[in-house]
Formats: structure tokens, sequence, C-alpha cells
């Protein structure tokens, strides 16, 4: 009796794995990404180029808090150039930032953010961009 009910277990079990493994997998999300000035797309980036024709601008060290939500935080350091004299001989300083990504939209080839915001937590240099409007991938 024993060896009759281990046999059909044996037998149930093969039965609900075979069927378990021929079904269908569900979908993926699709990919959230932040598109930067330089046209790379990328989730989670720990870098974002904001002057991407000289990098005299950039977020550095981004550790995300949220991500793929409607809306995305960060921590992170503004790196930027002074141009003082010129850009060229300029020094670069950094400055604590947080960043809020925010207008998720689906895109031809996934979801982006299409809006980030750079929130300096201490000093914030004069004419620095702290509201960035992004494009799809």
């Amino acid at each position: 009796m024993l060896r009759a009910r281990s046999a059909l277990l044996a037998v149930a079990c093969v039965s609900l794995c075979a069927a378990a493994a021929s079904a269908p997998a569900a979908p993926a999300a699709p990919r959230t990404v932040l598109v930067n000035f330089c046209g790379g797309a990328t989730s989670r980036p720990s870098t974002f180029v904001v002057a991407c024709g000289d990098g005299n601008y950039q977020l550095r060290g981004l550790h995300w808090r949220t991500w793929g939500a409607r809306i995305a935080t960060a921590t992170g350091w503004a790196h930027i150039n002074d141009c003082v004299p010129y850009c060229a001989a300029g020094r670069f300083h950094s400055y604590p930032v947080r960043l809020r990504a925010s207008r998720r939209a689906d895109c031809s080839n996934g979801r982006a953010y299409r809006r980030l915001q750079i929130i300096f937590t201490q000093t914030r240099p004069a004419g620095i961009w702290t509201r960035l409007r992004l494009k799809c991938p």
C-alpha cells in the first residue's frame, strides 16, 4: 500500500512539474532608463553627464533609493568646472545633491524618466541647471 501511494505521488509530481515548466512565463516589465544628453540610456546610472560637449557638469556617485516607480530618487555629487579663467584651465568642485527623476513615459523601446531635478543640499553654484527635460532613448 505504501509503495502504491509513493508511486502515485511521484507520478503526480512529475505531471505537475512538467506542466509548470511548459507554462508561459509572465512578460518581463519594461526596463526603465534615464537618458543623458550624450544619448546614453542607463538603468540606475551611477554617473550622469549633464554637459555632454565638454563634461564640465557631471553627476557622480549616484545611489538610487528608488527606481522604476513613478518617481525615482538618488543622492550623489555634482562635479562642476568653475571655468576660471576659462574652462580648459578651470577647476572642478564637488557639491552634494539629491536627484528626483519623474514623468516616466512609455517610449518605443521601453520606459524612460523624462524629467530630472537636481537639488543642491548645501551651496548651489550660480548659473547651474537644476531642472532637466530628457528624451526617450
